[in-house]
């Protein structure tokens, strides 16, 4: 499995825009947040990157870094849908626990997600026989 890392910095509004492509190394996403020294960082709501307060104040300007992890194998798409499942699954209702299992069914199958889901839609009685719900997000 490897890590890739997306560096998003604050834009006007209080959202936050990415900048570039991701970064294969921790290192590089530094230098492309304009922050190459890893003391100006702190692991953040884990397990994202943060500018330290008093950086960001300085330059008038904050960024985050977000890590994530990327399948190579079946054995990694495994423990990314498990580590999902048990750090979001348990979440109160429906609607929580149905985006766990969408998300892990799109780890697992990749892409043959929506191809397996249109299949499983049609049923017996033809297209939309059955209703695919994504979810929503913790």
């Amino acid at each position: 499995m490897r890590t890739i890392y997306q560096v998003s910095r604050s834009v006007s509004g209080g959202s936050w825009a990415d900048v570039g492509e991701p970064a294969p190394s921790l290192e590089q996403a530094f230098e492309l947040a304009g922050r190459p020294d890893a003391d100006d960082w702190f692991l953040w709501d884990d397990p994202r990157w943060k500018l330290r307060p008093e950086v960001a104040a300085t330059i008038k300007m904050n960024a985050i870094i977000t890590p994530e992890r990327i399948p190579e194998t079946d054995a990694d798409r495994i423990e990314l849908a498990a580590d999902l499942l048990l750090n979001f699954g348990s979440f109160d209702g429906d609607h929580h626990k149905m985006w766990a299992i969408d998300q892990a069914l799109r780890l697992l199958l990749g892409e043959r997600y929506e191809q397996t889901i249109t299949e499983w839609r049609a049923g017996e009685d033809g297209p939309y026989t059955y209703d695919w719900d994504t979810g929503i997000a913790p």
